[in-house]
Parts: C-alpha cells; sequence; structure tokens
C-alpha cells in the first residue's frame, strides 16, 4: 500500500477530524475586561461559517468611550481557556473613531471569516475611556456564541 492510499485509509477511517492540518491552538493569557458599565452583545446565539455577526455596545456608564471600527479580535474556547484567532494576512482598515456618549450605543457588523472552525467564540473589543482629560484603554466581550458549518 503506497502513503497517499495508506492516509486515504486512515483519513476514511477517522473521519475528517483526523486529517484537518489545523494546529490545535493553546489558551492564551487575553486582557481582561475592564471595571466599566457596558453591554456587548451579538445579535444571535449561532452563525454559519463566514456569515456576519451584528455587535452592539451599549455606554451605561457615566464617562466617554472612544473606539475604533477595526478595534475588534475574534476569540475561540479551548481545552483549558480561549485563544485569540489571528488573520493569516493583513486586513485594510479605516482609521475612523467612533465616540460614545453616556446613555448612548453604537451596532457594528463583524465578519466572521477567521471563525473557520466550528466551536464557541467571543468578539473582544478595545476602547478608551474619557475621565476628564485622561482616558483609560479597556477590554469588554460579548456573549459567548456558537459557529457551525
Amino acid at each position: 500500500m503506497t502513503r497517499r492510499a495508506a492516509w486515504l485509509v486512515l483519513c476514511i477511517t477517522l473521519g475528517q477530524a483526523a486529517c484537518h492540518k489545523e494546529h490545535p491552538l493553546e489558551p492564551q493569557v487575553l486582557p481582561p475586561d475592564g471595571a466599566i458599565a457596558v453591554d456587548f452583545r451579538t445579535d444571535q446565539q449561532q452563525y454559519r461559517t463566514g456569515a456576519s455577526a451584528k455587535t452592539t455596545m451599549v455606554n451605561r456608564s457615566p464617562d466617554t468611550i472612544t473606539m475604533g471600527v477595526c478595534s475588534d479580535a475574534l476569540e475561540r474556547e479551548v481545552t483549558g481557556g480561549w485563544a485569540e484567532i489571528l488573520p493569516n494576512v493583513a486586513i485594510a482598515c479605516i482609521a475612523l473613531a467612533l465616540i460614545v456618549p453616556p446613555g448612548d450605543s453604537v451596532t457594528l457588523s463583524y465578519n466572521l471569516i477567521l471563525a473557520s472552525t466550528p466551536g464557541t467564540y467571543r468578539v473582544r473589543r478595545q476602547f478608551s475611556v474619557q475621565h476628564g482629560t485622561s482616558s483609560e484603554g479597556m477590554y469588554r466581550r460579548t456573549n459567548t456564541f456558537t459557529v457551525v458549518r
């Protein structure tokens, strides 16, 4: 039996998961969510691979929030924690800042193209909180959601 034929038999016997070339992700130390009254949610609990999610962030704090339109990151649940999914190529983005006053909200679309593997995910957003004349960088994560084929 040739090496290729043996590999094919192994793939058929063990299923597609045995033939997948993606290396398992290791849990990472990721920045914690900031202590601020901000709600950050997705519009659904489940998406298909390659879909887009609508995310809504509501500023319930007395402070103004400033954020970029490309400041979101995708995290996937892995054994022992969470790992950030990094793009394989550079992604072009418009340098645009959004200002979210107290009591206001912002809804953006997030392309889930990086969520190519079924599993549990969440979106992490980076933003700045204005405290008078100073600002502090913070993070907030959405609810968890599932990606399916």
